[in-house]
């Protein structure tokens, strides 16, 4: 019933799509239904787009031996950072308002996304300066989980069907 989940480069084409299909969700929320988004948002929207170029390269390249475990190792990778942005998020807006700290993720997970190059330091933080929302405030729910939770949760599906795959293979 789920021998497709041994054919990497289908759940690799099928988390890419995915990927793009909540990055379009982001912007479509954030244009349409205005919902400004805050630094974090940012940071999760740059991890889920690093997500969607890997497993896209990977469903396109398409390797027949051990390449598998490099593109599962680097899907674990990116998408254990985007977990982890989603939960510090979910973290924050579960803080009362006058212990809620700083907005922004910690130094190391920074710069970590810098050494990945998956985009230049200056670039990113224009990109993430511009964010106007606060990182605080739950102006968006589905199921009682809030849009960051719900990241996590993608972040977690994606990371374990690419990891599964790519490391089944005989």
């Amino acid at each position: 019933m789920l021998h497709w989940l041994k054919l990497p480069r289908a759940v690799f084409g099928a988390v890419a799509a995915c990927g793009v299909a909540l990055l379009g969700y982001a912007y479509y929320s954030q244009y349409v239904l205005g919902l400004e988004p805050c630094p974090l948002c940012m940071f999760q929207r740059i991890a889920m787009f690093a997500v969607v170029l890997w497993a896209l390269l990977a469903a396109v390249h398409g390797p027949k031996t051990w390449g598998w475990r490099v593109y599962g190792a680097g899907a674990l990778l990116l998408t254990g950072t985007g977990a982890g942005l989603s939960a510090w998020h979910v973290r924050q807006q579960m803080q009362p308002p006058d212990l809620m700290g700083t907005c922004a993720p910690p130094l190391d997970v920074l710069v970590q996304g810098v050494q990945f190059g998956s985009i230049k330091f200056g670039d990113m933080l224009a990109r993430v300066l511009e964010a106007k929302g606060d990182c605080a405030k739950v102006d968006w729910t589905f199921l009682g989980l809030s849009m960051p939770a719900w990241v996590f949760v993608w972040f977690a599906i994606m990371g374990t069907l690419m990891v599964y795959s790519a490391f089944s293979r005989k």
